[in-house]
């Protein structure tokens, strides 16, 4: 993780230490989940490799607000935490599924966030886009893989019954 990126997070969790999504960033790898609708696979991202891959010179593009709304839809949103971020940075945007016709299905694996306060603002909000060698790069390293079997060992496991433990 570059310097002002991680700065920008330690000053955000100094600043919000209730916030658990805050905190969360501080000493934890960044990897994003999604279930694909199509198959009901899990899909795990390691964020880190994403931003690597923006830094290239690559610029962020207009995600229209229609699309942006489906997005937020199913991505997951700490309303609470809307509050706390920074809308100016853009987020990461890559193909999650693809169409019979071929065309790629846009997720945001990084700024949901970000993203929803532009919506509440009625700001624009700007994504670098990740190709698809490159969103399959991030799941292929061992911290997506890792996280990704560990989410889908906890979808999969018996509830703790109350009292039992």
């Amino acid at each position: 993780m570059n310097n002002s990126r991680r700065d920008a997070l330690d000053q955000r969790a100094h600043a919000n230490p209730r916030c658990a999504e805050c905190v969360s960033r501080l000493d934890s790898p960044e990897v994003y989940t999604v279930t694909r609708y199509r198959d009901n696979a899990l899909l795990a991202f390691d964020i880190e490799l994403a931003h690597q891959f923006c830094q290239d010179g690559r610029t962020p593009e207009l995600i229209e607000a229609e699309i942006l709304d489906m997005i937020l839809q199913v991505n997951g949103i700490t309303a609470e935490h809307v509050d706390h971020v920074d809308p100016s940075f853009p987020g990461i945007a890559c193909p999650v599924d693809y169409t019979p016709q071929g065309q790629p299905v846009l997720g945001l694996i990084d700024g949901s966030h970000r993203a929803a306060r532009c919506r509440r603002e009625d700001r624009p909000f700007f994504a670098f886009h990740l190709n698809r060698e490159e969103a399959e790069r991030c799941q292929q390293t061992t911290i997506a893989q890792t996280c990704g079997f560990l989410e889908r060992l906890l979808r999969t496991a018996p509830p703790i019954a109350k009292g039992s433990q």
